[in-house]
């Protein structure tokens, strides 16, 4: 669901995956919003969880619903625009897919302070798994029903 987390799983798969993809699903082809459970996982603002396997957002479709025409992009690095899901001239609107911006840590200027939507995740499973003893099903299964970018969102303004 979020950049970040193909970049992670292509940097620890470094030969098996080159490159990460961008693909556009339509919302009738999407049969769940689940998790996948990952391991290496960190930011660079924290690393604590990097040795439990986290859950990590995905959009699940069945196989045989899947197309190719769904690859919107590709590229062999990580960009910006992967991370705020800013699609080519004025298709975020066309595809109904909105840009997820980074949350600044700095309001002038933009850097080292930002946080993805994926960075703010991480704390928040970070925090809730510090409650329930790094109990990750746990935490998934709470995440579950739960829309993660108004959540995102929310959490980020408290902290």
């Amino acid at each position: 669901m979020f950049a970040n987390h193909a970049e992670s799983f292509k940097k620890k798969n470094s030969k098996a995956y080159p490159c990460i993809g961008q693909y556009i699903i339509p919302d009738d082809k999407i049969v769940e919003m689940g998790f996948g459970y990952y391991s290496d996982v960190k930011t660079m603002r924290n690393d604590r969880l990097y040795n439990y396997y986290m859950p990590l957002p995905e959009i699940i479709i069945k196989m045989a619903d899947f197309e190719n025409s769904y690859l919107y992009k590709i590229e062999s690095d990580l960009y910006s625009y992967f991370v705020i899901n800013e699609l080519n001239d004025g298709d975020n609107e066309k595809y109904n897919e909105p840009i997820i911006d980074y949350f600044r840590g700095d309001p002038i200027d933009s850097g080292y302070l930002d946080y993805s939507y994926a960075d703010i995740y991480y704390e928040m499973v970070y925090q809730l798994a510090k409650k329930d003893d790094i109990d990750l099903e746990k935490v998934a299964k709470i995440s579950k029903n739960l829309d993660l970018y108004k959540e995102i969102r929310k959490f980020y303004k408290k902290k």
